[in-house]
């Protein structure tokens, strides 16, 4: 019996000290029929010159060089010539385990479901390795619609492209956003949307390497505000689709309460950082919730945000008031002490 296709999207961009561990561990999957795509995405290191001898070695491999346009970019490339029944990401600093597709394909199909999801090492360059996620060991079943509610409220399920195998026909006109930063949040609930039932395992069968000079992976103004995009495009897309939502309430609240967390952190940045239009807009979506109902969000979480809502105009300098105060109380009593 012929095994189906799989398409593995890598994009590489200068990912020269960890593009080899990454690609043995793909060209050594168990699953074999497999449809290996190496986006080149404008590498000025070794990079291309490695994946061309992975490419001798293994006939599966296919080479996709481009100007560097950023992670969307190369793997809209990749989707763009996909042939496989199925696709699978792996990010170029990262490894899976040599079962990750196997047991994924299996899962999905034995379930006759649409995407298949397992769970994922945390490796921080220099330090240790943790599991992400519950420890103890399940699989199970869950409809298209009840896997997108754990995904729109980050439960158990996240945006993340790599930990996931899927029907190649649910990425038909979908892309990822070029030139954004969350360019997964943005477009994974479409995605899920479309799925008829979802397998997920728990065991852990990706490592996602965490590196602290990756842009996607640290506080930056601009990803932020990409950040705060995908959350409103989300709201206005769900709203516009209501039968998605088991809980309309609840979502807007939890809309609510991020775009809460993103204002104030561009409140509290560097002012020599000047974004006005980009905070002006997000301030102008936040205060279009005042009087929501805070569904699920904690009583003091929830008077935060109230009180942001009503003193915006004058948050900043009651949060200098209110550390002034502290650093006073702070020091008089390690004084008194």
């Amino acid at each position: 019996m012929v095994k189906p296709l799989i398409s593995v999207i890598i994009p590489a961009y200068n990912a020269e000290k960890t593009i080899v561990e990454c690609l043995t561990a793909v060209c050594g999957q168990s699953y074999q029929e497999l449809e290996i795509i190496v986006i080149n995405d404008g590498s000025t290191d070794g990079t291309s010159t490695i994946i061309a001898d992975f490419q001798t070695n293994d006939s599966r491999i296919k080479i996709i060089d481009q100007n560097n346009g950023g992670v969307s970019s190369a793997r809209n490339a990749g989707l763009m010539i996909a042939s496989g029944d199925y696709i699978a990401f792996v990010d170029s600093d990262d490894i899976p385990d040599r079962e990750m597709i196997e047991v994924l394909f299996h899962g999905l199909v034995s379930s006759n479901s649409d995407i298949s999801i397992c769970g994922h090492w945390v490796t921080f360059v220099g330090q240790r390795t943790k599991q992400y996620g519950s420890l103890k060991r399940y699989q199970r079943v869950l409809s298209g619609n009840e896997a997108l509610q754990l995904l729109i409220y980050d439960k158990e399920i996240k945006s993340y492209p790599w930990d996931k195998l899927y029907k190649r026909a649910l990425f038909q006109g979908i892309l990822f956003p070029v030139g954004r930063i969350y360019e997964d949040y943005a477009i994974m609930y479409k995605v899920f949307m479309r799925a008829q039932g979802v397998y997920q395992t728990s065991q852990p069968l990706y490592q996602y390497v965490h590196i602290a000079n990756s842009l996607s992976r640290n506080f930056s103004p601009r990803g932020e505000y990409h950040f705060f995009l995908s959350v409103k495009e989300r709201f206005f897309f769900m709203q516009n689709h209501p039968w998605l939502i088991s809980d309309m309430k609840r979502f807007t609240a939890e809309t609510v309460n991020l775009t809460f967390t993103v204002l104030k952190r561009f409140i509290r940045m560097d002012r020599s950082i000047v974004m006005v239009d980009e905070i002006k807009e997000i301030k102008t979506f936040f205060c279009s919730f005042a009087g929501f109902d805070r569904g699920h969000l904690n009583f003091v979480r929830y008077i935060k945000i109230v009180l942001m809502m009503r003193f915006l105009s004058h948050y900043s300098a009651i949060l200098r008031i209110v550390k002034n105060i502290s650093t006073y109380l702070y020091t008089k009593v390690k004084l008194s002490g």
